[in-house]
């Protein structure tokens, strides 16, 4: 933290994570596995796991991202949620680098004209190439 880098685990709730790494280690963000955010709208366990891993990120005073956001009512529901940080296709999709200034600028540019639940849902950003 003093040399100004952040760190985040990834994939959080799969795998090697583990909540002794929330604990002994300097992270800032937690990135939620897809496949908690994929069920999220059918099985009623994956809303849970995510309301009180949100509820205990926001605890410990970290981020928490939402990795694999496919559709719009899934994106409403997490908004909802209060999770901090979207990502996935329904977003946007990857980029080149020479296509993420103008994507940036379109999605700048709603914020201040949507309510939030429709902020999540934005056209595809062209390929400049």
């Amino acid at each position: 933290r003093d040399m100004y880098v952040q760190s985040a685990i990834d994939d959080y709730g799969t795998g090697f994570s583990s909540l002794a790494y929330l604990r002994d280690l300097p992270v800032r963000e937690l990135k939620m596995d897809r496949s908690f955010i994929a069920t999220l709208l059918t099985d009623p366990s994956s809303r849970v796991i995510v309301d009180t891993t949100t509820r205990m990120a926001h605890s410990l005073g970290l981020r928490l991202v939402a990795e694999g956001v496919e559709d719009a009512a899934t994106a409403a529901a997490l908004v909802q949620m209060d999770i901090d940080i979207l990502q996935g296709y329904h977003i946007a999709p990857p980029m080149p680098m020479a296509s993420v200034g103008p994507w940036v600028r379109q999605w700048s540019a709603t914020l201040d004209a949507e309510p939030v639940s429709d902020r999540v849902s934005l056209p595809q950003a062209r390929d400049a190439s």
